[in-house]
């Protein structure tokens, strides 16, 4: 604590996400009922709506859509970054269950915010753990043409058995026929591009796409193949979805896997298996 009024720097990023682009405080007095009658009577817009806010370094008042709210301590530069009372957004961004922990000195609390903003926990998939049908799987790589380029797969409508077998001959019925020991599998592979950074679209190309098995062996093109005459052909745009239909002939007992490698050395695997 730097003084008695146990000044608290929060990081500017919590404040920024109620739309307040400045750091924060821990003390401050909450407005006067009189204060919010008034506050209330001019802003009668819905929680949503955007509020204006100006303050000055060195005054205690700061004003919400023109109307003075005074706080305990005026707004501070401290080391370069305007301090002002963290429970005066409480009342403002719809902060809750706001705390502070004085053993380690920790601020905790919720509020709305725009999901876009939040982060989220990436999928890590291995061979040896691959992805499961019906999830999308992202993959950030850099390309030599489209720079920095983030890719996302998915495999649905899985079928194994003699309804993959009927699709496979409607497709080709000089395909490999499954032994007794075999059986097909269909599906349908998404592809998606989520950004890019050099180029406006994506090219791909069979030559980006493998099947292998449990233990990373390649599946050769006899046995894993585009149910389509034509090649892919795709070229994608940014939030564009490329669904191309696939099939693979395998045991029984052990489920194919697809694989995307790019130059990175990184790759992702997604278990091909119906439910």
């Amino acid at each position: 604590m730097r003084n008695t009024l146990k000044w608290i720097s929060v990081i500017i990023i919590a404040i920024s996400l109620c739309s307040c682009s400045i750091g924060t405080l821990f003390q401050s007095k909450s407005p006067t009922s009189q204060q919010k009658e008034e506050s209330q009577k001019q802003i009668q817009e819905p929680v949503a709506k955007d509020a204006k806010f100006a303050l000055k370094v060195g005054s205690p008042i700061i004003y919400v859509n023109d109307i003075p709210i005074e706080l305990d301590v005026a707004v501070q530069e401290i080391d370069g970054r305007t301090m002002v009372p963290l429970s005066f957004f409480a009342d403002y961004c719809q902060m809750k269950d706001l705390y502070y922990e004085p053993t380690n000195e920790t601020i905790t609390f919720s509020m709305p915010v725009d999901p876009s903003f939040l982060p989220t926990e990436s999928k890590i998939v291995r061979l040896e753990q691959p992805g499961i049908p019906g999830e999308w799987y992202e993959i950030a790589f850099q390309d030599e043409f489209t720079g920095k380029t983030v890719l996302a797969f998915m495999v649905d409508q899985v079928q194994t058995g003699k309804e993959a077998s009927k699709i496979v001959a409607q497709y080709n019925p000089f395909a490999t026929q499954p032994t007794e020991n075999e059986v097909y599998t269909t599906f349908q592979l998404q592809v998606k591009l989520v950004s890019l950074e050099s180029t406006d679209h994506y090219p791909l190309d069979d030559a980006l796409f493998h099947f292998v098995d449990p233990a990373g062996v390649e599946i050769p093109t006899t046995h894993a193949f585009r149910l389509q005459e034509e090649s892919i052909g795709e070229v994608l745009q940014v939030n564009q979805v490329a669904s191309i239909p696939y099939a693979a002939l395998h045991s029984p007992e052990i489920a194919p896997i697809f694989s995307f490698t790019n130059n990175d050395e990184k790759a992702i695997y997604i278990k091909i298996q119906s439910s």
